[in-house]
């Protein structure tokens, strides 16, 4: 009877190494001197450029230039020391500015003082939340001395000139059931 083997299991390093090559979020590591030593696949697809030319590349120069006086004062204090958050602007693939989290913990490796970094992307979320507040403003300041037709077809105007989108149309559901256009814009 031919005798099968068991694959070894693999090590905690090998299983955390693997890991942070395919986790669909930006890791990188930067040493005391400010410079990428590593970059994960999902940290060269956010800044679209391949590992090789991060790694040796300067930290800062990721940054918007209207934040780097203040990272560098961050980077330099003992903040660092802790593991914690904190939001900057990082510019991202063919320089779009993409507003970030950065998760960050310094390690000692062999003596080696390392800064790892975890990138969350919060741009589309961040946009997302300042059209809302624009709009509900807007509703606010629409809703008075006007029609509820002038209104909303106001506030279509207003989602329009907000958000990224061509018309909007508004709605009202009867007590029939049957839809009434309500308010337009662009349409």
């Amino acid at each position: 009877m031919p005798v099968t083997q068991t694959p070894a299991f693999p090590t905690t390093d090998e299983i955390v190494r693997t890991l942070v090559e395919v986790v669909p979020t930006p890791v990188v590591v930067a040493d005391a001197a400010g410079c990428y030593v590593y970059v994960n696949p999902a940290a060269s697809a956010f800044f679209g450029r391949p590992a090789d030319e991060l790694i040796g590349a300067k930290v800062i120069d990721s940054i918007v230039p209207r934040e780097r006086e203040e990272a560098c004062s961050f980077l330099a204090s003992s903040a660092v020391d802790q593991p914690g958050r904190r939001s900057m602007t990082l510019l991202g693939r063919e320089g779009q500015e993409r507003e970030v989290v950065l998760h960050h913990t310094a390690l000692d490796l062999r003596g080696v003082r390392l800064l790892t970094g975890i990138i969350e992307d919060v741009t589309e979320t961040r946009r997302v939340r300042r059209e809302a507040v624009t709009l509900a403003q807007s509703a606010t300041r629409l809703g008075i001395n006007r029609s509820l037709n002038a209104t909303l077809d106001v506030l279509a105007q207003s989602v329009v000139e907000t958000t990224s989108a061509l018309a909007c149309g508004v709605y009202l559901l009867e007590k029939d059931g049957q839809l009434r256009t309500a308010g337009t814009f662009g349409l």
